[in-house]
């Protein structure tokens, strides 16, 4: 015993007093050494597990010198516990043993050391390289930013763009449209013009024939000898009559020879309304407009000199044209035009293509004498069915027409409660029977009797059949 303290008890008889107290503190030592500090567990470690374990070996090292402090503490208690037994009494062998484990320590130290500043290296240039990451996304949601506004503005002018597309196209549709209506007039006025070209071709070789025959007729006639002068002055008369329309048609109601020119003069009529739709054309027309009111008055004094003559001229005019006109053989002349009733039923347009397989139209009948003579015509034929005749208002309700394209005019016949469109398909014209031979408008497609009317050839020494 040393300084009155007693020797502890131990189950060992065998062991010294130095040995025993000796193992019991080197086991506390390495279990003090085992338990982690909490003071040195890193926040980062509990917030992001994946960093733990670079950082432990930093951890380790770090707790080392506490672990050392904590072993000491324990020495100096189990010192304490066995009575303070003087340190010149511990074995040199544990000593060196003690020793061995601290230089083991201090390598383990080291080697802690180094692999966790490697571990602190690697996370600061991961942290470079993340912040310049971040660095450069910030950049790009800017850029995209920028884009994104650009975009949107880009978006704006394109829909203000795609309005303003639309409201043309709106107008270039109604442009269109108006082009296909003008052009579709364009094409009836076309068709009209050749047809009116064709006649104006058939009517100046009809003149030329006229004129050679006169010329004939002149040589060999010595009745148209002594009555030379007179032709000349009619002469003068019918030229003057075809420069003026509207008087040649208030004379035709009193001038039966001169009725003859009339219906030529109708056809030229037919000329000029069409003309007259064509703007070109009219601008030729005002020329002869404006000479014609300059001779209107010399032209009166002259018709009024032409009236005492007129019994005269009717009967040789008369004469003339037997040898003058020849109508397709059943066919009839009346003020040298010829016209024909037929006794089979047709629809309207299927009737219209049927005179014109004889080179004629649908019959005319512009004034009362024309009208009488048809009426008289196709009772000759039937007198129980009706009859198509040219007038129409296919293109214009209610604005009726022939079928040469001219307006119907001032004269009709119609029956007091026509024309009604009963209906709204009633387009085309006929004789009714039933309502006294008067004009009645009708189905266009409803089969009828027809009459047609043409132009009669030339043919010399020739009588009308």
């Amino acid at each position: 015993m040393l300084g009155g303290q007693q020797q502890p008890q131990t189950d060992d008889p065998g062991a010294t007093p130095t040995q025993q107290p000796q193992t019991d503190w080197r086991s506390i030592a390495d279990a003090a050494a085992s338990i982690p500090n909490a003071l040195y567990i890193s926040r980062a470690d509990r917030t992001y597990p994946g960093l733990a374990s670079d950082r432990g070996a930093l951890c380790s090292f770090i707790s080392s010198p506490k672990s050392f402090v904590a072993a000491g503490i324990v020495v100096l208690l189990s010192l304490i516990a066995v009575g303070l037994t003087p340190l010149t009494f511990i074995n040199k062998e544990e000593i060196s043993e003690l020793s061995t484990t601290v230089d083991a320590l201090k390598r383990d130290r080291q080697y802690d050391m180094s692999t966790a500043v490697d571990a602190l290296k690697r996370v600061r240039d991961d942290m470079r390289r993340l912040s310049t990451t971040v660095d450069a996304l910030k950049r790009n949601q800017d850029d995209m930013s920028t884009t994104v506004d650009a975009l949107k503005r880009d978006q704006d002018d394109m829909s203000t763009a795609v309005d303003a597309l639309k409201r043309d196209q709106d107008d270039m549709s109604t442009a269109v449209d108006a082009l296909k209506r003008d052009q579709d007039d364009m094409r009836q006025l076309s068709t009209t013009v050749d047809a009116l070209k064709r006649n104006q071709d058939d009517m100046s070789t009809t003149v030329d024939a006229l004129k050679r025959d006169q010329d004939d007729m002149s040589t060999t006639v010595d009745a148209l000898k002594r009555d030379q002068d007179d032709m000349r002055q009619l002469s003068t008369t019918v030229d003057a009559l075809k420069r003026n329309q509207d008087n040649m048609r208030q004379l035709s109601t009193t001038v039966d020879a001169l009725k003859r020119v009339q219906d030529n003069m109708r056809q030229l009529s037919t000329t000029v309304d069409a003309l007259k739709r064509v703007q070109d054309d009219m601008r030729q027309l005002y020329t002869t407009v404006d000479a014609l009111k300059r001779d209107q008055d010399d032209m009166l004094v002259s018709i009024d000199k032409e009236r005492s003559q007129i019994p005269a001229l009717e009967q040789r005019l008369h004469e003339m044209s037997k040898t003058l006109a020849s109508c397709t053989k059943g066919y009839a002349v009346f003020r040298g035009i010829c016209y024909k009733a037929f006794n089979t039923r047709q629809t309207f347009s299927d009737a219209s293509a049927a005179c014109g397989e004889d080179d004629a139209t649908l019959a005319m009948p512009r004034d009362a004498g024309i009208n009488a003579f048809l009426i008289s015509l196709y009772k000759s034929v039937s007198d129980k069915g009706d009859f198509w005749f040219g007038l129409h208002d296919q293109r214009d309700e209610g604005s009726f027409e022939w079928v040469d394209g001219s307006a119907l005019g001032m004269y009709n016949s119609w029956h007091p409660l026509e024309p009604n469109n009963a209906g709204g398909h009633e387009d085309c014209v006929l004789y009714l029977q039933s309502h006294k031979d008067k004009w009645n408008d009708c189905r266009c497609d409803w089969p009828a009797y027809f009459i047609c009317q043409a132009v009669p050839g030339i043919s010399c020494n020739h009588l009308i059949s």
